[in-house]
């Protein structure tokens, strides 16, 4: 259960966010829970931050506590749907943040929504659950949650697995 007295202020990512973002992107845990596990270029890094910046149907948001980063979120806008995926930093971990983060977002987002976890990602699994997703099949290897009208996407096997 997150902690109640964990104040987080959710911020939209600048492009001055690059070192941090990649420091936390190439972080050996978040690189194992990623769907690319090799350690990533800084300059493609900058180039994917620099498209996602500008991509109107995709936000970054940093977590801030106290002033300080804890982590990120990203909203990826697709057709129906809305796309969480979710990084904390290696230093926060284990204290709730990413529940709480991820709530806070999930909060102001109608519709369904849609993340797709790797399925020995335990922590990433557990935050979707907290925020009411329930699980399906995914054809790709990845555990798809979902959470919304619409618990079926098509091209899924519409079938839910209870957990």
């Amino acid at each position: 259960m997150p902690d109640p007295k964990i104040n987080l202020v959710l911020r939209l990512a600048r492009q001055e966010d690059a070192g941090l973002l990649l420091q936390w992107r190439n972080d050996a845990d978040t690189r194992h829970n990623s769907f690319h596990s090799q350690p990533i270029a800084w300059s493609d890094h900058l180039r994917w931050l620099r498209e996602t910046l500008e991509d109107k149907e995709t936000d970054l948001y940093i977590a801030e506590r106290n002033g300080l980063p804890v982590g990120t979120v990203k909203v990826q806008r697709t057709g129906n749907s809305t796309e969480l995926s979710w990084t904390v930093s290696p230093e926060q971990r284990g204290k709730g943040i990413g529940k709480q983060m991820v709530r806070q977002l999930a909060r102001q987002i109608s519709g369904t929504l849609v993340a797709r976890i790797k399925p020995a990602n335990n922590a990433s699994v557990a935050i979707a659950k907290y925020i009411g997703m329930r699980r399906s099949v995914s054809s790709d290897g990845m555990l798809l949650f979902i959470r919304g009208q619409d618990e079926s996407r098509s091209g899924e096997n519409n079938g839910h697995e209870q957990s």
